[in-house]
């Protein structure tokens, strides 16, 4: 019997190990649930984006509030001389027209002539400038120390307010109340006499002698004085808002000088 032909045993190659390997499915399978871990890894992302996007529009969105500062200065509060009274003045720190009108209703509060009443703030010359935007040059913000006074001063016609600001340069001080001369009546606007703003921007400083003291007044068309300020020792400018309330303010400091 003739013998058989067998058949050629098939060789085995690279590209067959190839074929076969890449046709092996992957050891897990494709509906296999998501690890717990990465659900919660994709909910704390989730909540800390959301919390950054709503603390990001709420800062954007929240409406400006001009707030009292907090004083860090110490005895910015005390008076640089003695007086009959003393009354604290209640307002709030998010409104500034609050500390306006509490000034104002002490100086009508109709104590007896001559009287003067020490209204203590805790705020310093700047923040107070800044606070209520009566806009005190720079000038004489660099030169005053933080502490300054404010008076009701209750006189024989009106009743006015006086402020004492302590400089630390007399020269500087000086040449800046000159200055500010100018734009001083429209800074003490809110404290003076609205009969008296019609056609104050027409009048301008004069030349006064008070309590043997070179002294500058703005008066008005009747010759009263709607605006005063005097420098006192060198030291200190006292500004008022009449020549009488300066005055009584330069008595009380030539009585007893601040030490």
């Amino acid at each position: 019997m003739a013998d058989e032909i067998k058949p050629i045993p098939k060789l085995r190659t690279f590209e067959a190990d190839i074929e076969k390997f890449g046709s092996v499915k992957p050891p897990y399978k494709e509906n296999e649930p998501i690890p717990a871990r990465r659900i919660i890894f994709i909910t704390v992302l989730c909540l800390i984006g959301f919390i950054g996007v709503y603390s990001f529009i709420k800062l954007i969105s929240k409406s400006p509030e001009k707030e009292l500062p907090s004083p860090a200065v110490s005895g910015i509060a005390e008076a640089f001389i003695k007086s009959d009274a003393e009354s604290k003045l209640n307002f709030s720190p998010l409104d500034s027209g609050s500390l306006v009108r509490a000034v104002n209703a002490e100086k009508s509060a109709g104590r007896k002539i001559g009287t003067i009443a020490f209204l203590p703030l805790q705020l310093t010359l700047r923040e107070f400038s800044e606070f209520i935007e009566i806009n005190i040059p720079e000038s004489i913000l660099e030169n005053a120390s933080p502490g300054f006074n404010i008076f009701a001063v209750y006189g024989t016609k009106n009743s006015d307010l006086a402020f004492i600001i302590k400089t630390r340069n007399f020269s500087k001080a000086y040449s800046s109340m000159l200055i500010w001369e100018k734009t001083m009546w429209a800074s003490f606007k809110p404290f003076l006499n609205a009969e008296d703003l019609g056609n104050i921007s027409q009048y301008s400083f004069s030349d006064e002698i008070v309590r043997n003291h070179d002294a500058r007044a703005l008066k008005n068309s009747e010759n009263n004085s709607i605006l005063a300020y005097a420098m006192f020792d060198k030291q200190y400018v006292v500004i008022a808002t009449s020549r009488e309330a300066l005055s009584t303010i330069l008595q009380r400091l030539i009585a007893s000088p601040p030490k």
